[in-house]
């Protein structure tokens, strides 16, 4: 039987994208999401032009950058205090 020319209409509701993820998933991304804390931080404006350019070379987030900014401070500050003492 042939089918009907209103067959031809767009569906109803959100179209489909192909990256669902399951419900293991969706709890995974929801625990990891609870255990980061929200930090604003205010950097003038040719240091944010600086780290752009570093998220961008890198292809890490921006907030993957500055934690490792931060690590890498606190690990030149923790050999520069055992050098002095």
């Amino acid at each position: 039987m042939a089918k009907d020319k209103g067959d031809d209409k767009a569906k109803r509701g959100r179209p489909v994208t192909g990256t669902a993820l399951t419900n293991a998933e969706n709890q995974s991304a929801y625990r990891a999401r609870k255990q980061m804390v929200s930090v604003t931080v205010m950097i003038p404006s040719t240091e944010k032009a600086i780290v752009d350019q570093w998220v961008k070379n890198s292809g890490a987030t921006m907030s993957d950058v500055i934690a490792t900014m931060i690590r890498l401070a606190n690990n030149k500050n923790d050999v520069d205090n055992d050098s002095s003492a």
